[in-house]
């Protein structure tokens, strides 16, 4: 009996286009959340302190 083994020498690691694609996406979506909270934050306390400074 003859036993044959395939090799598969192509074999290629590493991600897809789609799924760098869709990490991206997911990437820009968290960094545009960070920077609106932190806009927030810096507006907010731009506005107390001018508020107390009128005091």
């Amino acid at each position: 009996m003859f036993i044959i083994k395939h090799k598969q020498k192509n074999k290629q690691n590493g991600f897809t286009l789609i799924e760098l694609m869709l990490s991206m996406v997911f990437g820009l979506i968290v960094l545009s959340g960070v920077i609106y909270i932190y806009i927030a934050v810096i507006s907010s306390t731009s506005s107390a302190l001018k508020s107390i400074k009128k005091q």
